[in-house]
């Protein structure tokens, strides 16, 4: 079998413990986003094509084939590797050209997804459903791992491209996920994963004397608590917080980020809210009337609230 060339010192323990072994990866390997990023082929084509929104031109149809056949292997790497939770070079994130090539690979999933969903079979919807699974768990642990800001924010673009893909299945395929035990599942374990207290904690170690972090481990701590606060009001609380060499936390966490958060949690609650009513409709052979009729019959746990303005969803 031939593989793709990796470094030493990065990927070639994990190729080779995926594609030899078959079993799990080594402990003491990291997955180099920056690596895996230059390995990808063609990277403007697939945003091109991604961006397509008519039917796909026969020379479209094989231009798509061939950027799947010569980035497979990559590709399922990558899906892999966040399957099975392994830790990734931290700081590679930052880099723009890395950044990008994560979206495009994020991009060439999706691509694949939408392929996948032209033919309504249980195969393809099994491999749909492993595909959003990877990259819903890749962008939910990632901001943990990265702990960084430019990591909370990217992950937040990341999932968002996930968010409108679903959103535009569950308008086409509605019925066909509503039948589907293994994604339902899934869309309703939905996580939005926003650990700003991880983020000062990291972005204040690169600067901040000992005196100083211990301010910012106390607004940490507050923003864990309370993270629909800015962290500009919440070191207004703290004592020491009007330091000078702590204006950058100022801009840590912004009106703006919060709002981005807030939207995140909306758009899970919508969808949950459709899926149930498209499982309801499904069982029931007519529309619910109510968020609390979806509740009440135990296709929704609870009514979701909408966190921009404090009250529960409707349909």
């Amino acid at each position: 079998m031939k593989m793709a060339s990796f470094s030493k010192n990065s990927l070639c323990g994990i190729v080779f413990a995926i594609f030899m072994a078959g079993g799990g990866l080594c402990a003491a390997e990291k997955l180099s986003l920056k690596e895996l990023s230059e390995q990808l082929k063609n990277p403007e084509q697939i945003t091109e094509l991604f961006k397509v929104t008519e039917p796909f031109s026969k020379v479209q149809a094989k231009e798509r084939q061939k950027i799947f056949k010569e980035n497979d292997k990559n590709h399922e790497l990558l899906l892999k590797t966040f399957r099975s939770i392994v830790n990734f070079h931290r700081g590679e994130i930052e880099d723009e050209k890395v950044l990008n090539g994560v979206i495009q690979y994020l991009q060439l999933s999706l691509l694949k997804v939408r392929v996948l969903s032209e033919k309504s079979n249980s195969k393809n919807w099994q491999e749909i459903e492993e595909i959003f699974k990877s990259w819903f768990q890749f962008t939910a642990d990632f901001p943990y791992e990265e702990a960084s800001l430019v990591g909370l924010r990217a992950t937040s673009v990341l999932r968002s491209f996930l968010f409108d893909e679903l959103e535009k299945m569950q308008l086409n395929h509605a019925q066909e996920i509503a039948k589907k035990d293994y994604l339902r599942s899934q869309i309703f374990s939905l996580r939005a994963p926003w650990p700003i207290d991880r983020v000062v904690i990291t972005e204040g170690k690169k600067i901040l004397s000992s005196t100083l972090m211990q301010v910012a481990e106390k607004l940490a701590l507050d923003l864990q608590k309370n993270p629909y606060q800015t962290s500009e009001a919440a070191l207004k609380k703290i004592r020491g917080g009007a330091a000078s060499d702590l204006q950058f936390l100022k801009e840590i966490w912004r009106e703006k980020d919060i709002d981005l958060m807030k939207t995140e949690i909306n758009r899970i609650g919508r969808f949950k809210i459709a899926l149930a009513s498209a499982i309801f409709e499904e069982k029931k052979q007519q529309k619910p009337t109510s968020v609390d009729e979806l509740v009440a019959l135990g296709f929704l746990d609870r009514v979701p609230l909408d966190y921009k303005t404090g009250k529960p969803m409707s349909l």
